[in-house]
């Protein structure tokens, strides 16, 4: 199998990392596991994208596991791009046009 290059929007980086020092501010271990469980993602994304869902305008969504959040990103022949991470209580069509 042949993994597509993953592409992480400049955007969607500034995202995670604003989550990841929110929860560094309640508790180091839990941003550890935040952390963790984007990489879970971001791993599970580039080996099987089309298992996500098509949720908003031709974008997928991967949902992080025990935290709130989900990617969003699009998958071509060659690349996946994540645009934004998400929030499950943010609209997402706001989040993405943001």
């Amino acid at each position: 199998m042949i993994l597509r290059t993953l592409d992480v929007d400049p955007r969607a980086l500034r995202q995670i990392e604003a989550a990841l020092l929110w929860y560094d501010t309640i508790d180091p271990l839990l941003a550890d596991d935040f952390l963790r469980a984007v990489q879970e993602v971001l791993d599970s994304i580039q080996t099987a994208p089309q298992v996500y869902a098509v949720r908003y305008r031709g974008l997928r969504s991967a949902a992080l596991r025990r935290f709130p959040y989900a990617l969003y990103f699009r998958d071509s022949k060659v690349t996946i791009r994540v645009y934004a991470l998400i929030h499950s209580r943010q609209h997402r069509a706001r989040a993405l046009k943001a």
